[in-house]
């Protein structure tokens, strides 16, 4: 089943493995959530194989999920 941001929902499950160098430091709490967006397209990373959960997402960054998600 394909996926857009508009027939998403909580109880909808997304089987996703990541692979980001540093996914040890997604907190466990926001896995899940980090797995969807992923899933979804929203997130991609950092380009270099990194997620980078503990920084802060720039303006640009945070304009292209919103896009993303459009």
């Amino acid at each position: 089943m394909k996926y857009t941001a508009g027939s998403f929902s909580a109880n909808d499950t997304l089987a996703v493995g990541i692979t980001f160098t540093d996914q040890d430091q997604i907190s466990s709490w926001a896995l899940d959530s980090v797995q969807k967006a992923v899933a979804l397209g929203l997130l991609k990373g950092m380009g270099d194989g990194f997620f980078a959960p503990v920084d802060s997402a720039t303006r640009a960054q945070s304009a292209v999920v919103i896009y993303r998600l459009l």
